[in-house]
């Protein structure tokens, strides 16, 4: 067995200066193969920490010690391969192209809230009276607890009526606000 070999088996009984002389011996190697198969810079260390991790947890499986460069460049481009696939299906967005929505708006209450004040008053004044109560009460982020209590509604009711009551002031809405009409799913 040769001195990469030695090295190989060394590492594999927890010997931490085999392992560094290890990744020392073979760091520009794996390197220039992350770069040299298409990927990203700034996918390059993150494909090369696997390659690391990969051979971390293979290392006792390699039947061949003094192949581990070998193994070390197969498994670099493979990742690199891998990388690069998963890179080429993004689709980078940036600045004025990019609208983002938080997970935690609501579009629907967001839209409402561009629209005039007066306009949407006078939609929000036609609701029948239990609508108006409950889109204020949800307004207001009261439980839903409290709005069973009060509107006397059963709590898994409140998420359909507050569709349906969202629906009708859409349809009272100004066609000029833009979000007029019955909702798609209703």
């Amino acid at each position: 067995m040769g001195e990469t070999g030695d090295l190989v088996e060394r590492a594999r009984d927890g010997d931490r200066e085999a392992w560094n002389e290890l990744v020392d011996r073979f760091a520009r190697m794996v390197l220039s193969i992350a770069a040299s198969n298409g990927v990203r810079p700034a996918d390059r260390d993150d494909v090369t920490q696997v390659t690391w991790l990969k051979l971390a947890q293979n290392l006792d499986r390699i039947e061949h010690p003094d192949a581990v460069g070998a193994w070390l460049a197969i498994t670099c481009r493979n990742e690199a391969l891998r990388v690069r696939a998963r890179s080429a299906r993004e689709v980078p967005v940036e600045g004025e192209h990019f609208n983002h929505v938080a997970d935690d708006v609501d579009v629907e209450d967001e839209a409402l809230r561009s629209v005039p004040d007066e306009s949407v008053s006078t939609a929000f004044a036609k609701l029948s009276e239990r609508c108006q109560t409950l889109l204020r009460l949800l307004l207001l982020e009261r439980p839903y607890t409290e709005i069973s209590e009060t509107l006397d509604m059963p709590v898994g009711a409140i998420g359909p009526t507050r569709s349906r009551c969202l629906g009708k002031l859409r349809q009272l809405l100004p066609k000029a606000s833009g979000i007029t009409g019955a909702p798609e799913d209703s």
